[in-house]
Protein backbone atom coordinates (compact mmCIF):
# COMPACT_ATOMS: atom_id res chain seq x y z
CA UNK A 1 0.00 0.00 0.00
CA UNK A 2 2.82 2.43 0.81
CA UNK A 3 4.78 1.56 -2.26
CA UNK A 4 1.75 2.41 -4.06
CA UNK A 5 1.27 5.64 -2.33
CA UNK A 6 4.65 6.53 -3.22
CA UNK A 7 3.66 5.67 -6.68
CA UNK A 8 0.47 8.02 -6.89
CA UNK A 9 2.61 10.88 -5.37
CA UNK A 10 5.83 10.66 -7.95
CA UNK A 11 2.75 10.66 -10.65
CA UNK A 12 1.59 13.65 -9.35
CA UNK A 13 4.63 15.18 -8.84
CA UNK A 14 5.42 14.66 -12.58
CA UNK A 15 2.24 15.82 -13.99
CA UNK A 16 2.98 18.62 -12.18
CA UNK A 17 5.95 19.59 -13.66
CA UNK A 18 4.49 18.84 -17.06
CA UNK A 19 1.93 21.07 -16.23
CA UNK A 20 4.43 24.23 -15.32
CA UNK A 21 6.11 23.13 -18.47
CA UNK A 22 2.81 23.75 -20.67
CA UNK A 23 2.15 27.21 -18.57
CA UNK A 24 5.52 28.28 -19.53
CA UNK A 25 4.88 27.81 -23.24
CA UNK A 26 1.34 29.17 -22.65
CA UNK A 27 2.79 32.17 -21.21
CA UNK A 28 5.24 32.96 -24.09
CA UNK A 29 2.86 32.35 -27.01
CA UNK A 30 0.58 34.69 -25.29
CA UNK A 31 3.09 37.37 -24.75
CA UNK A 32 4.26 36.63 -28.45
CA UNK A 33 0.83 36.89 -29.90
CA UNK A 34 0.44 40.42 -28.04
CA UNK A 35 3.28 41.58 -29.45
CA UNK A 36 2.49 40.79 -32.82
CA UNK A 37 -0.76 42.15 -32.56
CA UNK A 38 0.60 45.48 -31.13
CA UNK A 39 2.89 45.31 -33.96
CA UNK A 40 -0.43 45.23 -36.70
CA UNK A 41 -1.77 47.86 -34.64
CA UNK A 42 0.85 49.81 -34.86
CA UNK A 43 1.21 49.68 -38.69
CA UNK A 44 -2.44 50.20 -39.16
CA UNK A 45 -2.01 53.49 -37.68
CA UNK A 46 0.69 54.53 -39.27
CA UNK A 47 -0.37 53.77 -42.60
CA UNK A 48 -3.49 55.98 -41.83
CA UNK A 49 -1.67 58.42 -40.74
CA UNK A 50 0.43 58.42 -44.17
CA UNK A 51 -2.43 58.76 -45.99
CA UNK A 52 -4.07 61.11 -44.38
CA UNK A 53 -1.04 63.34 -44.27
CA UNK A 54 -1.01 61.86 -48.17
CA UNK A 55 -4.60 63.42 -48.89
CA UNK A 56 -3.77 67.28 -47.02
CA UNK A 57 -0.98 67.35 -49.00
CA UNK A 58 -2.59 66.71 -51.83
CA UNK A 59 -5.45 68.86 -51.05
CA UNK A 60 -2.70 71.78 -50.13
CA UNK A 61 -0.88 71.70 -53.58
CA UNK A 62 -4.39 71.66 -55.41
CA UNK A 63 -5.47 74.93 -53.28
CA UNK A 64 -2.27 76.25 -54.16
CA UNK A 65 -1.96 75.89 -57.21
CA UNK A 66 -5.69 77.25 -57.59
Amino acid sequence: MAARADLLRAEIEKSKSDLAGHLAELRIESRAAARKAASRAAAAVGVAALMIASFALIRWLVRRRG
